[in-house]
């Protein structure tokens, strides 16, 4: 009997750690993101109706792969990265009325980083929005995104279009925009102590998938050939 009771225990404990939510980047010109670039790097319209004015995902909808590869950035001047983060094996209805998260290597203000506040308070069909916070907040670096009197971010089996979420298989929801400075060869995810602050404790755990890098210039990789070739002769 101990053993089977430890066993369920050791089984309660693999299930628990491989629950969390997830964070990765996805490159701009990827099937992936808004639906019109043109708003990547605003947090609304300030209309009271962001859904109704066009903040909608692709229809590729989200990634659904397990892993996701680092997105590399050849041109920052033209390509940018998209931020969003997922649930795994989270329970339904969870809700997240808080992240703290940030890009290091990436400048703050806007035109460089953007998360989604997704104001539809005065869309009839919603009366809701995602964070809470005047505009400039959301162009900080690294963020406090917070919903006290908003809705947060819950996730659900089914898909709810205005949060920029897609329900099954993904339960993904895209967070932001972020460009990669001038100069800058990897940006990567940080976090504060407490990443994801759930409504109803246990918060969970948090993992970043991937980064975003630049390749090194074709100059230097030609140069480092002839290194190679003039050290064996």
């Amino acid at each position: 009997m101990k053993k089977a009771l430890c066993l369920v225990a050791l089984l309660g404990l693999v299930a628990s750690a491989s629950a969390n939510v997830e964070f990765f980047f996805t490159k701009s010109t990827d099937a992936w993101g808004l639906n019109d670039p043109a708003l990547a790097f605003l947090h609304g319209k300030g209309n009271g109706t962001d859904y109704l004015d066009g903040y909608m995902l692709s229809p590729a909808g989200a990634p659904t792969g397990a892993t996701m590869p680092d997105v590399v950035i050849n041109d920052p001047q033209t390509e940018y990265a998209y931020i969003w983060g997922r649930f795994v094996d989270e329970p339904t209805g969870a809700k997240i009325n808080g992240i703290a998260i940030g890009v290091a290597n990436a400048l703050a203000g806007a035109g460089n980083i953007c998360f989604y506040q997704l104001d539809n308070l005065n869309d009839e069909d919603i009366g809701a929005k995602r964070w809470d916070g005047d505009p400039s907040v959301y162009y900080f670096n690294p963020n406090g995104l917070v919903a006290v009197t908003a809705f947060g971010i819950t996730n659900r089996t089914s898909n709810l279009p205005w949060n920029l979420y897609v329900g099954n298989p993904a339960r993904t929801f895209l967070l932001g925009a972020v460009k990669m400075p001038q100069g800058v060869t990897e940006m990567t995810f940080t976090f504060g102590p407490t990443p994801v602050n759930y409504a109803t404790p246990p918060n969970p755990g948090v993992l970043a998938l991937n980064k975003v890098v630049i390749p090194e210039p074709a100059g230097m990789l030609l140069l480092g050939l002839a290194g190679l070739v003039l050290r064996r002769r």
